[in-house]
């Protein structure tokens, strides 16, 4: 049996007693059962519960990145000014950053970090491209969850610009000096290979395209880091409790 999930903390606006009298004719939905893997069970066999609504770090330039945005009708000077001081169009912009969420669910956390594409080839249209991803709790990798802010954040970030505040998830071996890796050829890393989580250490953000896709650890990009370490946390030790997993 699977004990009751705890109550979504998500503010919205109260529901009118129309709707309440509908949800009242609904009949309870049993809960939906995976019996060779008990972590993608549901409490509710038609939905899955969201436990918390994290904020997500936003993308910003710094006093030393882009000075100014290009136009709409030529978002191609971005990439095109040699001394990147020129940014994406400002709605485009406005449009990826409104697209990031990080969702704490009932089994699992879920969290979205899009990018830019042009809509076609030679277009000058921008249109956000998601990149949704789900870790269900009883992933081995979430045995460490940590905060990961670089020194110095605030001003850094006002100087270089940045993603927000970082959240770790990742697990290690050898005594921490190396981190599980993806594949079965590649099992674990040494910690200090470079990687998009170390990059939020240096003054400008840059990831590391080839080690970092060896290393399986996943980097949250949040408001607050330490706050959503403690709430991925505790949601991770009710699901493994609650599941007895």
């Amino acid at each position: 049996m699977i004990a009751e999930a705890p109550k979504a903390q998500i503010m919205s606006r109260s529901p009118s007693s129309k709707v309440l009298d509908q949800l009242g004719d609904i009949e309870e939905v049993p809960p939906h059962i995976v019996e060779d893997r008990f972590m993608l069970s549901l409490t509710s066999a038609d939905r899955i519960h969201i436990t918390n609504m994290i904020v997500p770090g936003t993308r910003e330039a710094g006093c030393l990145g882009p000075c100014c945005h290009s136009p709409d009708d030529c978002p191609h000077s971005a990439w095109l000014c040699p001394c990147g001081f020129v940014d994406y169009p400002e709605h485009a912009l406005k449009k990826m950053n409104a697209s990031r969420y990080v969702r704490v669910r009932e089994n699992s956390i879920e969290w979205n970090n899009p990018s830019l594409r042009f809509a076609q080839c030679c277009s000058t249209d921008l249109e956000v491209m998601d990149n949704v991803h789900v870790m269900y709790f009883d992933d081995s990798q979430f045995s460490e969850i940590k905060a990961n802010v670089r020194l110095c954040h605030n001003f850094r970030s006002f100087c270089c610009g940045g993603s927000g505040e970082p959240v770790d998830i990742e697990q290690t071996c050898f005594f921490g000096l190396c981190l599980r890796g993806r594949s079965t050829i590649c099992c674990f890393l040494p910690t200090f290979c470079p990687t998009e989580s170390l990059a939020s250490g240096c003054c400008c953000s840059v990831p590391c395209p080839c080690w970092g896709d060896w290393m399986a650890r996943r980097v949250l990009w949040v408001e607050d880091a330490n706050s959503t370490a403690k709430i991925i946390k505790d949601a991770r030790d009710h699901a493994r409790s609650r599941l007895k997993v």
